[in-house]
Protein backbone atom coordinates (compact mmCIF):
# COMPACT_ATOMS: atom_id res chain seq x y z
CA UNK A 1 0.00 0.00 0.00
CA UNK A 2 1.38 3.39 -1.00
CA UNK A 3 0.20 6.99 -1.26
CA UNK A 4 -1.00 9.73 1.09
CA UNK A 5 -1.02 8.71 4.75
CA UNK A 6 1.12 5.66 4.08
CA UNK A 7 4.30 6.46 2.15
CA UNK A 8 3.83 10.21 1.67
CA UNK A 9 2.30 13.07 3.70
CA UNK A 10 -1.49 13.04 3.85
CA UNK A 11 -4.39 11.01 5.19
CA UNK A 12 -5.71 7.61 4.11
CA UNK A 13 -9.23 6.95 5.36
CA UNK A 14 -10.54 3.37 5.18
CA UNK A 15 -14.14 2.67 6.12
CA UNK A 16 -16.53 -0.24 6.43
CA UNK A 17 -20.26 0.31 6.89
CA UNK A 18 -22.11 -1.53 9.68
CA UNK A 19 -25.70 -2.74 9.20
CA UNK A 20 -27.01 0.17 11.32
CA UNK A 21 -25.26 2.76 9.14
CA UNK A 22 -22.38 3.52 11.48
CA UNK A 23 -18.99 3.79 9.85
CA UNK A 24 -16.01 1.86 11.17
CA UNK A 25 -13.08 4.10 10.26
CA UNK A 26 -9.30 3.98 10.21
CA UNK A 27 -7.27 7.11 9.47
CA UNK A 28 -3.59 6.63 8.70
CA UNK A 29 -1.76 9.95 8.83
CA UNK A 30 1.75 10.90 7.74
CA UNK A 31 3.06 14.44 8.22
CA UNK A 32 5.99 16.05 6.39
CA UNK A 33 7.52 17.54 9.56
CA UNK A 34 7.35 15.94 12.99
CA UNK A 35 4.55 17.12 15.27
CA UNK A 36 4.02 16.70 19.00
CA UNK A 37 0.35 17.65 19.13
CA UNK A 38 -2.70 16.30 17.30
CA UNK A 39 -5.72 18.42 16.46
CA UNK A 40 -8.92 16.38 16.12
CA UNK A 41 -12.52 17.33 15.34
CA UNK A 42 -15.64 15.47 14.22
CA UNK A 43 -16.26 15.98 10.50
CA UNK A 44 -18.31 19.08 9.65
CA UNK A 45 -21.26 17.81 7.61
CA UNK A 46 -22.96 21.19 7.12
CA UNK A 47 -21.70 21.33 3.52
CA UNK A 48 -22.81 17.79 2.68
CA UNK A 49 -26.35 18.88 1.78
CA UNK A 50 -29.77 19.45 3.35
CA UNK A 51 -30.09 15.75 4.24
CA UNK A 52 -27.39 16.27 6.86
CA UNK A 53 -28.65 19.57 8.32
CA UNK A 54 -29.47 17.91 11.67
CA UNK A 55 -26.48 15.57 11.73
CA UNK A 56 -24.08 15.82 14.64
CA UNK A 57 -21.47 13.13 14.06
CA UNK A 58 -19.19 11.88 16.77
CA UNK A 59 -16.25 9.52 16.74
CA UNK A 60 -16.76 6.87 19.42
CA UNK A 61 -14.51 4.03 20.57
CA UNK A 62 -11.57 6.25 19.62
CA UNK A 63 -8.15 4.57 19.65
CA UNK A 64 -4.77 6.06 18.76
CA UNK A 65 -1.57 4.31 17.70
CA UNK A 66 1.70 6.19 17.30
CA UNK A 67 4.49 4.44 15.48
CA UNK A 68 2.43 1.26 15.59
CA UNK A 69 2.13 1.36 19.39
CA UNK A 70 -1.20 2.02 21.17
CA UNK A 71 -1.35 5.29 23.09
CA UNK A 72 -3.71 5.78 26.02
CA UNK A 73 -6.29 8.56 25.63
CA UNK A 74 -8.18 10.33 28.41
CA UNK A 75 -11.38 10.17 26.33
CA UNK A 76 -12.99 7.63 24.00
CA UNK A 77 -15.51 9.83 22.17
CA UNK A 78 -14.85 12.88 20.05
CA UNK A 79 -17.89 15.17 20.00
CA UNK A 80 -16.07 18.53 19.71
CA UNK A 81 -12.60 19.71 18.67
CA UNK A 82 -9.81 18.46 20.94
CA UNK A 83 -6.05 18.52 21.07
CA UNK A 84 -3.80 15.65 22.16
CA UNK A 85 -0.30 16.43 23.36
CA UNK A 86 1.82 13.42 22.45
CA UNK A 87 4.92 14.12 24.50
CA UNK A 88 7.15 13.05 21.61
CA UNK A 89 7.51 14.14 18.00
CA UNK A 90 5.94 11.83 15.41
CA UNK A 91 5.72 11.48 11.63
CA UNK A 92 2.90 8.94 11.53
CA UNK A 93 -0.14 7.95 13.56
CA UNK A 94 -3.35 5.99 13.15
CA UNK A 95 -6.80 6.68 14.53
CA UNK A 96 -9.53 4.04 14.68
CA UNK A 97 -13.09 4.91 15.58
CA UNK A 98 -16.76 4.33 14.93
CA UNK A 99 -18.45 7.35 13.35
CA UNK A 100 -22.05 7.69 14.52
CA UNK A 101 -24.61 10.30 13.54
CA UNK A 102 -23.31 10.63 9.98
CA UNK A 103 -25.89 8.43 8.19
CA UNK A 104 -29.43 9.27 7.16
CA UNK A 105 -32.02 6.97 5.60
CA UNK A 106 -33.20 8.11 2.17
CA UNK A 107 -36.95 8.74 2.25
CA UNK A 108 -38.73 8.30 -0.07
CA UNK A 109 -36.56 5.73 -1.76
CA UNK A 110 -36.01 2.02 -2.06
CA UNK A 111 -36.02 0.36 1.37
CA UNK A 112 -32.54 0.31 2.84
CA UNK A 113 -31.18 3.23 0.85
CA UNK A 114 -29.20 5.70 2.92
CA UNK A 115 -26.54 8.35 2.68
CA UNK A 116 -23.52 8.77 4.92
CA UNK A 117 -21.03 11.62 4.94
CA UNK A 118 -17.42 11.30 5.98
CA UNK A 119 -14.40 13.54 6.33
CA UNK A 120 -11.20 13.21 8.33
CA UNK A 121 -11.18 13.86 12.08
CA UNK A 122 -7.42 14.52 11.86
CA UNK A 123 -6.85 18.24 11.52
CA UNK A 124 -3.08 18.29 12.20
CA UNK A 125 -1.94 18.61 8.59
CA UNK A 126 -1.59 21.88 6.73
CA UNK A 127 -3.90 22.45 3.75
CA UNK A 128 -3.85 21.35 0.95
CA UNK A 129 -2.63 17.99 2.26
CA UNK A 130 -3.99 15.08 0.18
CA UNK A 131 -6.72 12.81 1.53
CA UNK A 132 -7.76 9.49 0.00
CA UNK A 133 -10.80 7.49 1.03
CA UNK A 134 -11.33 3.80 0.39
CA UNK A 135 -14.36 1.69 1.29
CA UNK A 136 -14.76 -2.01 1.97
CA UNK A 137 -17.98 -3.99 1.79
CA UNK A 138 -20.93 -4.21 -0.55
CA UNK A 139 -23.04 -1.60 1.32
CA UNK A 140 -21.47 1.30 -0.63
CA UNK A 141 -23.12 1.87 -4.02
CA UNK A 142 -21.47 5.15 -5.00
CA UNK A 143 -19.38 8.09 -3.78
CA UNK A 144 -19.69 11.80 -4.42
CA UNK A 145 -17.54 14.74 -3.37
CA UNK A 146 -19.86 17.75 -2.85
CA UNK A 147 -17.04 20.27 -2.30
CA UNK A 148 -15.61 19.67 -5.77
CA UNK A 149 -17.09 21.27 -8.88
CA UNK A 150 -18.51 20.16 -12.20
CA UNK A 151 -17.86 16.59 -13.26
CA UNK A 152 -15.43 16.12 -10.35
CA UNK A 153 -18.38 15.81 -7.90
CA UNK A 154 -18.87 12.27 -9.23
CA UNK A 155 -15.61 11.11 -7.66
CA UNK A 156 -15.96 7.33 -7.23
CA UNK A 157 -13.61 4.76 -8.64
CA UNK A 158 -13.62 0.98 -8.36
CA UNK A 159 -16.45 -1.47 -7.90
CA UNK A 160 -18.92 -2.33 -5.15
CA UNK A 161 -16.99 -3.86 -2.32
CA UNK A 162 -13.81 -1.91 -3.13
CA UNK A 163 -14.65 1.70 -3.96
CA UNK A 164 -12.45 4.77 -3.49
CA UNK A 165 -12.22 8.39 -4.51
CA UNK A 166 -10.82 8.74 -8.02
CA UNK A 167 -8.12 11.30 -7.10
CA UNK A 168 -6.76 12.46 -3.74
CA UNK A 169 -8.82 15.30 -2.27
CA UNK A 170 -7.30 18.37 -0.66
CA UNK A 171 -7.85 18.58 3.09
CA UNK A 172 -10.25 21.52 2.51
CA UNK A 173 -12.42 19.53 0.09
CA UNK A 174 -12.21 16.16 1.88
CA UNK A 175 -15.91 15.53 2.40
CA UNK A 176 -17.36 12.42 0.78
CA UNK A 177 -20.98 11.29 0.57
CA UNK A 178 -21.50 7.54 0.42
CA UNK A 179 -24.68 6.17 -1.16
CA UNK A 180 -25.56 3.03 0.78
CA UNK A 181 -27.75 -0.05 0.68
CA UNK A 182 -28.39 -1.03 4.30
CA UNK A 183 -30.49 -3.89 5.66
CA UNK A 184 -34.08 -2.91 6.30
CA UNK A 185 -34.62 -1.48 9.80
Amino acid sequence: MTGPGVTEPGIRISTTIAADGTLQVSERVRVASEIGRLELAPPDLTLAGDEFSGAYPSATQLRLAVGGQPMALTFSALTAPRAIVLGLPVHTYELRYVLVGASVRSVPSKAGRALAALGPVSQSLPPPSPVVLVTRGKAVRNLSCPLLSGNEVACSDGVRGAMSVREPLSLRSALVILQLDLPRP
